[in-house]
Order: structure tokens, then sequence, then C-alpha cells
């Protein structure tokens, strides 16, 4: 049903009584929005922070960029964040697309961002 195309598993600091949070944005062909967003998703302060792509099979090259861009953020930032990107390999709808996100993810909190 999808790939994981791109996962950086953070170092766990001590984030002391913090709870993790997964944030899920899920995205179908809207490039520059989404890698606008997941770069203000990359500039949270918040600790103990997961972040989890859900691509419904974009027909643009969207997963390359995106897959480029966390690579580029993780390499520089190794301990900061779980990165997680998934790739649907047939376009599943929004409901779907979320479900799958809150599947991949750890966080007690979740918070969702849609494209």
């Amino acid at each position: 049903m999808n790939t994981i195309i791109f996962s950086h598993i953070a170092k766990r600091r001590n984030v002391g009584d913090k709870p993790l949070v997964s944030m899920v944005m899920t995205s179908y062909n809207q490039k520059e929005l989404v890698l606008k967003s997941l770069k203000s998703m990359f500039a949270q302060d918040y600790e103990n922070l997961e972040i989890i792509v859900t691509d419904d099979a974009s027909s643009d090259d969207f997963c390359e960029a995106l897959v480029d861009e966390c690579r580029s953020f993780c390499i520089e930032n190794p301990d900061r964040f779980t990165v997680i990107v998934s790739r649907n390999r047939h376009n599943l709808g929004v409901t779907l697309n979320y479900e799958l996100g809150f599947k991949l993810s750890h966080g007690e909190l979740l918070i969702t961002q849609g494209g």
C-alpha cells in the first residue's frame, strides 16, 4: 500500500516530562507549499518532536524534492527530530492518507497539517 522512502530516527535526548508530539502532514501534488510548510516544521523549537509526511501518490517530482530536503536537514541536525516520509503507491484519498500518517506516528499528541 505504501513505502517508507526516508526515515531518520533521532537519538532521544533527555526532554524531561515533555510528551512526544507527532506532526503529521499529508500531501498530494503541492510541492512548493509542502516544502515551505516542512521548513516551518523544521524551525520548531519544541524538543520532543516527530515529523511524518505522507504523500498520496503525487504525480509531480515532489517526493524526490521532499527526500532531498529531509535528508539535508537530518544531516545538519542529526539529533534534532525524527523524520519519516512515506509515499503511497496509489492515491488513497485524504482520510486514508491521514490514517496512514497516524499509524506511523509514535507521539502522545498529534498535530495535523494538510497539503
